[in-house]
């Protein structure tokens, strides 16, 4: 037989969370699985043909096909680059375990990304009490990158976010401690390096 939490909550990053108005299925002992993918993070949407226009009007010329493409790729990289933790967990009494948690990257870029960091947070009333950085390298897009996380997490509840991805490819690199780059706020995470 099956019950419901309806007072499950973890934190996906600072910006979104998931806070179980739909209940999460466990047994009666409190065990259950959680999946959940990340949103978008500190990028705002971005009318890409408003700013190619801009772009194309300030420097008198057309953009080639390759630079409208990493621009719209770097613009809209939230929505091609998904981080997903998923995790059993176990509730007894006031306490939550987690356990066998797993992070995966799907990358839907068309490019490889060369280095991207996360960070996996344990919280305790509403604070911090441990964060885990995680490292993946040489992210393909054929298929996703998957990472387990060490360990059990005792906690109120998770966060996973991406802290920082970088790709030469596409000339991104993407942090999570900058508003931008290079103070340009229509390519904000554009980089050479």
């Amino acid at each position: 037989m099956e019950n419901y939490l309806n007072s499950f909550h973890i934190i996906l990053s600072e910006n979104y969370s998931y806070n179980a108005s739909t209940p999460i299925a466990c047994n009666q002992s409190g065990v259950g699985n959680i999946n959940l993918r990340s949103a978008r993070l500190n990028n705002p949407i971005v009318n890409f043909d408003s700013l190619v226009t801009q772009i194309e009007a300030t420097r008198g010329q057309k953009l080639d096909k390759v630079t409208r493409t990493n621009l719209r790729i770097r613009n809209n990289w939230p929505d091609m680059i998904q981080l997903q933790l998923t995790a059993a967990w176990e509730k007894s009494g006031s306490k939550n375990k987690y356990y066998n948690a797993e992070l995966v990257i799907d990358n839907s870029t068309g490019y490889n990304l060369d280095d991207i960091e996360v960070h996996l947070t344990e919280w305790k009333n509403q604070e911090a009490v441990n964060t885990d950085t995680l490292h993946f390298r040489n992210v393909g897009y054929a298929s996703p990158a998957r990472r387990k996380g060490d360990g059990i997490f005792q906690g109120d509840s998770l966060s996973v976010s991406f802290h920082s991805i970088k790709s030469k490819a596409f000339n991104f690199c993407y942090s999570a401690d900058k508003k931008s780059n290079y103070g340009n706020l229509g390519d904000r995470w554009y980089c050479k390096e």
